[in-house]
């Protein structure tokens, strides 16, 4: 009996038994303010939020569905929710009824999952759902006003409260504000914080910490009023959380009254499709995490999903769902089986029946400012730029989908995007609808296994989001560590959401250690150079628009210089994750490459536009730069070099990070950083420091031991830019041979 237990402690869920548990315990922490934050901005009791969690960690673990991923109230909700209870006339009195929603919309995803439905979620438009996304980040933003400035709107609808967000600063509450914006500037500046201590705690616990001296120092919990910054400020109780001390006698219980009412069903419905599409989302965002590089079961996932919201539901909680920003928290600090659900689930039952007096000390504005942070995130400017990168078309989708959202719900928002994505693409190939429909319908797609492990496939026709289900059954029949080869040749038009698709499974692939190339797009055009643009053919393409302005004006330079010059774009840099600055920050893809020869040596070098992502998740950021990349012509230590800024010099008497070399010159204007400080040292000799010292630019000089690597701006250089990137870099080059 012993051995039988030994063993199962070795394999299956129990394998990492330590480590679940406490990555259980961290995603707790995490989620405990998301969580709170989450049911104040629905409208719903403070305590739902952590009950929902709690059954999430428990059914989840049981359930499974997903390996890593955490289940738990999802910040899209928020809308729905508030919006079923504005109608059920909001309060104490509207709130069972809108767990009988919950609950109902719960039953609808648990069904979903049993009769495998989940794979229809596939159909819907990329574009339109990242409108969809970011029209609830605008909502959950502007819900918030009460909360970030201590003000009562007077508005009911997502653009009546922004109308209102002039009236809440003349009308703030000083207090509210000071500490709902700390908490906000604190969130943007917690990962760039030097101190590996303050990075290793959660930014949301640290906003919840730094709320409790406001409490205390102003004794909001028990005074009416105060004084801050020469003015009298009033406060409330309903500035601060309000916890029950008895959760079990507390609870509410959902009410099936209204149950016959079509507007019932209409809100359920709108919850069941929040529900749907975020699970699926979170769920396949997990699978890229997963350290084991294990699947997802989406359909019982979503059973899962369903039956802990409706089990939630019950006991008066909200809606809990595999969320992201839990899961990647779980990964991250080393959770790798579904025990660390339960382990965060326990801990935060254990937060509720014994830390409430706690929690009744944090202020509602230290929420708001997460979900502020969060739902900017979701919503930023640079959402809409990066629709407009992939195509003007693809933004117009966009900002279609989240204009209705915020206008007319969630529903008719993801509805309207799709629609007007089908009848903007029908456009553009040629078609009439009902043409583009049957063709849309009807994509062709061959699968053909060939010998030693190598697979092709073709797509012919229309290749648009409605084919989707066509695609990924073609993908599925794909044997992992295969050589799989994906021809676009004979296809008329390939949408974002098929080729966002495709380029998924390819990294997917090759995680796992197999090859997966994309051909056949060579005599494809677009409006954009992103690689996951919509693609027309030569067949369709009603004039050629040839090369961007910015691509004509590079080959002008080639010309004049005798480069060479390629616009293709190419997806396959892992060999750049060997410098040190892109080790942490992924290349996605280069393009753009000019090519030529340093005339000493005839050293070649390759100058390219390059992006790469910085962060995680919703903390993520696509950035770009320009860099280029040479050999080195003699043997050199791998180490980076950056222009020095203040924090640099502060964190250097700390720390002592920089390496220090014979120019005190460069050492005050360049941080230089690597293992091997002796062979550091030594390379960056007189020679070589006096170049770096002449030069006005200070620009990013990394080695990885074979190769290295210059670039300047996180952005992509100008034309100006680059013609000085060269002859720095060419300069660099000679005094490194002069110096041998």
């Amino acid at each position: 009996m012993n051995s039988y237990f030994a063993r199962r402690m070795k394999t299956g869920i129990f394998s990492s038994f330590r480590g679940d548990v406490l990555a259980g315990v961290s995603v707790a922490l995490v989620a405990l303010p998301l969580c709170l934050g989450i049911a104040i901005a629905s409208g719903l009791p403070p305590v739902s939020g952590i009950i929902a969690a709690a059954i999430g960690g428990i059914t989840g673990w049981i359930f499974g569905g997903t390996h890593v991923g955490i289940k738990g109230p999802a910040n899209g909700s928020i809308v729905v929710l508030s919006a079923a209870l504005l109608y059920f006339g909001g309060g104490e009195n509207g709130i069972p009824y809108v767990l009988a929603c919950i609950m109902a919309s719960g039953l609808l995803l648990f069904l979903t999952g049993i009769f495998k439905l989940g794979k229809y979620a596939e159909l819907l438009p990329t574009s339109a759902i990242n409108g969809l996304l970011a029209g609830i980040g605008f909502i959950i933003v502007v819900k918030q006003i009460d909360e970030f400035f201590g003000y009562t709107p007077e508005g009911v609808s997502p653009i009546e409260n922004f109308q209102e967000i002039p009236a809440g600063i003349l009308n703030l509450n000083p207090i509210a504000t000071c500490i709902a914006l700390i908490s906000v500037v604190f969130l943007y500046i917690h990962p760039k914080v030097p101190i590996k201590l303050i990075r290793r705690i959660p930014a949301a616990i640290w906003v919840l910490l730094m709320g409790l001296p406001w409490t205390l120092a102003f004794n909001m919990q028990n005074a009416d009023s105060t004084v801050f910054l020469g003015m009298d400020v009033e406060l409330s109780r309903d500035l601060l959380v309000r916890l029950p001390h008895d959760v079990i006698h507390s609870m509410v219980f959902p009410v099936f009254d209204r149950i016959w009412e079509s507007m019932f069903w209409v809100h359920s419905f709108s919850i069941f499709i929040i529900l749907l599409v975020e699970n699926l989302l979170s769920a396949k965002a997990v699978d890229k995490m997963d350290p084991l590089n294990r699947k997802t079961d989406l359909n019982k996932d979503l059973t899962s999903s369903g039956f802990t919201t409706a089990l939630s539901s019950a006991l008066g909680g909200i809606p809990a769902i595999t969320v992201i920003i839990r899961s990647s928290v779980n990964v991250n600090v080393g959770g790798k089986q579904r025990l660390s659900n339960i382990a965060h689930g326990a801990f935060l039952i254990l937060i509720l029946f014994f830390a409430v007096s706690m929690l009744n000390l944090v202020p509602k504005a230290a929420l708001a400012g997460i979900l502020v942070f969060t739902g900017y995130r979701l919503c930023s400017p640079k959402k809409f730029y990066d629709a407009l990168e992939m195509g003007w078309e693809q933004l117009l989708i966009f900002v279609i989908a989240f204009w209705f959202t915020i206008n007319n719900g969630l529903v008719v928002g993801i509805i309207a995007g799709t629609i007007f994505d089908f009848i903007l693409t029908s456009f553009f190939s040629g078609m009439t609808l009902k043409q583009f429909w049957r063709a849309s319908r009807n994509p062709k797609f061959s699968y053909t296994e060939e010998e030693n492990k190598k697979v092709a496939i073709s797509a012919k026709g229309v290749i648009n989001f409605l084919g989707a289900l066509k695609m990924q059954k073609v993908i599925n029949k794909i044997p992992e560590e295969s050589i799989v080869a994906f021809n676009f040749a004979n296809a008329k038009l390939i949408d974002h959401t098929m080729l966002e698709m495709v380029h998924n499974t390819a990294d997917v692939f090759e995680k796992k250690g197999g090859e997966f190339s994309i051909t056949g797009l060579e005599k494809f055009h677009s409006s954009s150079p992103h690689h996951l643009a919509l693609r027309l053919s030569d067949s369709v393409w009603k004039r050629n628009r040839g090369l961007t302005r910015r691509q004509n004006k590079l080959k002008d330079i080639c010309r004049e210089k005798g480069y060479e010059f390629d616009s293709e774009i190419i997806h396959k840099n892992a060999s750049l994750q060997t410098f040190p600055f892109f080790s942490t920050r992924p290349p996605q893809f280069r393009k753009n490459s000019i090519r030529g020869n340093f005339e000493q040596n005839k050293t070649p070098w390759v100058l390219s536009d390059l992006n790469f992502h910085e962060g995680e998740w919703v903390a993520q950021n696509e950035l770009h730069t320009t860099i280029i990349r040479f050999a080195s012509p003699c043997p050199v230590p791998s180490f980076s070099v950056e222009p020095e800024q203040v924090y640099d010099r502060l964190r250097e008497i700390a720390v002592h990070t920089d390496v220090h070399v014979a120019s005190e010159q460069l050492d005050r204007k360049l941080l230089i950083k690597g293992d091997d400080k002796d062979c550091i040292q030594a390379f960056f000799g007189k020679e070589i420091c006096d170049y770096l010292v002449s030069n006005e630019e200070s620009f990013y000089i990394e080695s990885n031991g074979k190769e290295i690597v210059v670039f300047e701006h996180i952005r992509y250089a100008t034309e100006e830019e680059i013609t000085v990137l060269i002859e720095f870099t060419e300069g660099l080059h000679n005094t490194i041979c002069n110096s041998i």
